[in-house]
């Protein structure tokens, strides 16, 4: 089950995004929003949290996370955490750390 993102990219911002900013904007909502969001939350990772996103990871992470609710709520849709610091741990597990 995918969420809906908030604003799918237009064709410029898709032509210029990376994968994994792309990644966040289909998969991270509301959290990310656009892929400017994304870019940012990236720059976060790599500058504060001295991280870096992994899409490999981050699928699995996902996926991962979607199935465990499934096997505990089958009955609620899936959604990200609604506060920050659940979302910031969800972003820890899906990139690699002290690679700055």
């Amino acid at each position: 089950m995918k969420l809906k993102a908030a604003a799918e990219p237009n064709e410029v911002e898709k032509a210029n995004a990376t994968k994994e900013e792309l990644f966040m904007v289909e998969n991270y909502y509301p959290w990310i929003k656009t892929v400017e969001d994304a870019k940012k939350c990236i720059n976060f990772l790599r500058e504060k949290e001295k991280r870096e996103f992994n899409l490999e990871k981050a699928e699995k992470v996902l996926q991962s996370i979607k199935d465990d609710h499934m096997a505990s709520y089958p009955q609620l849709p899936f959604q990200l955490p609604k506060q920050y610091i659940g979302f910031l741990l969800v972003l820890k597990r899906s990139s690699d750390g002290d690679v700055c």
